[in-house]
């Protein structure tokens, strides 16, 4: 009994203040920014509201156990989420292909990074491919999001400008950004301006669980051979790899190879039910 309470005192005594809001501010931008491309890109591929749901459950549950297990188990903040990327990336390829083909090319990608991981190859995988090249794919998915902030000013110019400037001096004014995470200041000036310009009206909603689906890819090798590379270098390459030089940049030693093998089952799992984005270091 002794050790199991010194075990507990151990465990929370890790339990900071700032740990708690940053993984406040991690949990309030997960549910925010990212999950509104998930929607962006189920809008543009046409999907149904119960393919999205499954879709935004798998990828939510599936992330949100593997951060609580493998921080736990390692002892280290490891925070898993879905590729953002890949959900930018996924929306307009859904133009052109099918949702089975395009969880068929899941499939393959989670399955190429298990083998990867089991080969131990991770560490040759980020090298192998030139750092410009890889900022370049991401920059080329993510690019028309950039521009559309400046877009969204001209069109809500008080909301929008105000939010943007708020987000910019707490990012640049260090002192400021320290009390203040600039996204959480940008956050809470959107919504008092947009209480203030568009009040907030309670209307009777009905809550529900969500109920997943259970989906059978379909193997399309023009999907595959669309999506596979740019979804292992986006994981591998990117997410990844800046997850891991952050965690040992503050003197952790991290998992690499069991990192990508926790990618590759997450992203498995999550192709089942419909969450056609691979599982990767949270950012």
């Amino acid at each position: 009994m002794k050790n199991v309470h010194l075990q507990s005192e151990s465990f929370f005594s890790n339990w900071t203040i700032q740990g708690l809001v940053n993984g406040f501010i991690a949990w309030l931008f997960g549910v925010t920014g990212p999950l509104l491309i998930v929607l962006n890109s189920a809008e543009i591929g046409g999907l149904s509201d119960s393919i999205t749901t499954s879709w935004i459950f798998a990828i939510y549950v599936v992330g949100g156990l593997s951060t609580i297990g493998l921080s736990v188990y390692y002892k280290q903040p490891i925070a898993v989420a879905f590729s953002i990327p890949g959900a930018v990336l996924v929306g307009t390829t859904l133009l052109n292909h099918s949702f089975t083909d395009v969880l068929g090319a899941y499939v393959i990608t989670s399955i190429l990074l298990l083998l990867i991981a089991v080969t131990k190859s991770t560490s040759l995988f980020m090298n192998a491919i030139p750092l410009p090249i890889m900022m370049a794919m991401v920059s080329g998915v993510l690019l028309p999001f950039g521009l559309n902030i400046f877009m969204s000013v001209l069109e809500v110019p008080l909301i929008n400008g105000a939010t943007l400037i708020v987000f910019l001096l707490l990012t640049f004014y260090k002192a400021l950004g320290r009390f203040i995470p600039p996204i959480l200041g940008a956050i809470v000036v959107a919504f008092i301006l947009l209480s203030i310009e568009r009040p907030i009206k309670v209307e009777s909603n009905s809550f529900a669980l969500s109920t997943p689906e259970w989906f059978l890819p379909t193997f399309n090798i023009s999907t595959i051979s669309e999506l596979t590379i740019p979804l292992l270098v986006t994981v591998i390459a990117i997410q990844n790899a800046q997850g891991i030089t952050i965690l040992n940049s503050i003197g952790y030693k991290s998992p690499v190879n069991a990192l990508t093998t926790w990618s590759g089952l997450g992203s498995l799992v999550n192709s089942f039910f419909g969450g056609i984005q691979p599982v990767s270091l949270g950012r």
